[in-house]
């Protein structure tokens, strides 16, 4: 008896660890298997064409869209069976069970029709004892009397609710300037400017490993007004550094345009994300002023 006990713990050990190896391995895989993506965007006169895809474990896992002057394309492939190939199977299963015979709870139509009828009845009956019922209107001075009486109410009640619209005005005005001042020394605090500095470097280096390895192919744009040729030409500038030997860039300040044919790629670590994360979530600073939040919208 104590033989099979311990050989059904040990199934039983040799089962959890199994199953523990296999969590341990998928998270193994979602924050160590690099998430690829790639894109490509063509636009000539008359036509665009564009499309994205995203795979995950060797391409085990791929997401693809893609648009074509006006037409839509959207497909996800999972050890390389599209998904709506098995959502059309699933679907035809389902119609086919919903082919069976057999719909007991359905009432037949000479029952539906009695009960039509039966109803139609009871609404006409309610409608005459309705239309049987006279209300006797007061007399027409008693009327003028009671309109005038709630008139004369709503005049002295006037001054009171006018003083009650002043005093909560006034009231919302200062607790919105009290409000204004606890935010202020809040912004102005040391927390606050060690915390926003840690916001704003980790954003930027969760920014710069996300950003494309490689962008290649040219890009010609123009608006009607140059200023706004010039916006978009500063904006631009700040990551063209980091592609201008395989991006060349074309502003037209004189025409109206837009010309491209760009092709991009790049991955994303899971455990890059995680680690950024960690470090944002367990600072001291962004813990004390996310308490500080909280406790003055709570008031």
């Amino acid at each position: 008896m104590m033989h099979i006990l311990l050989m059904i713990l040990k199934i039983i050990g040799i089962i959890l660890l199994a199953v523990a190896g296999l969590l341990l391995l998928m998270l193994l895989l979602v924050f160590f298997c690099p998430v690829a993506y790639r894109g490509r965007f063509t636009r000539k006169a008359g036509s665009m064409t564009g499309s994205v895809s995203v795979t995950w474990l060797f391409r085990l896992v791929w997401v693809t869209a893609s648009y074509d002057n006006g037409n839509h394309g959207f497909r996800i492939r999972i050890f390389g069976i599209p998904l709506d190939v098995v959502s059309g199977w699933l679907a035809g299963r389902r119609d086919r069970k919903a082919g069976n015979p057999g719909n007991p709870g359905k009432k037949p139509d000479n029952e539906k029709e009695k009960n039509t009828d039966c109803t139609e009845e009871t609404t006409d009956l309610s409608s005459e004892k309705k239309s049987g019922r006279t209300e006797k209107k007061p007399f027409i001075l008693v009327r003028i009397w009671r309109r005038i009486v709630s008139f004369f109410r709503l005049l002295a009640g006037l001054p009171k609710r006018i003083l009650q619209s002043i005093r909560s005005f006034f009231q919302k005005v200062s607790d919105i300037l009290k409000k204004i001042v606890r935010f202020r020394e809040l912004l102005f605090s040391e927390e606050f400017i060690s915390a926003f500095g840690l916001l704003r470097g980790s954003t930027g280096k969760l920014l710069r490993h996300i950003r494309p390895r490689k962008i290649r192919g040219y890009f010609k744009f123009g608006f009607e007004d140059p200023y706004h040729t010039g916006l978009c030409l500063g904006a631009i500038s700040v990551i063209y550094p980091w592609y201008h030997k395989t991006l060349k860039i074309e502003p037209d300040f004189q025409h109206r345009v837009l010309e491209a044919d760009l092709y991009l790629r790049g991955r994303v670590f899971g455990v890059y994300a995680l680690y950024i994360f960690i470090k944002v979530y367990f600072d001291k600073n962004i813990k004390y002023m996310i308490r500080k939040f909280r406790d003055k919208e709570a008031r």
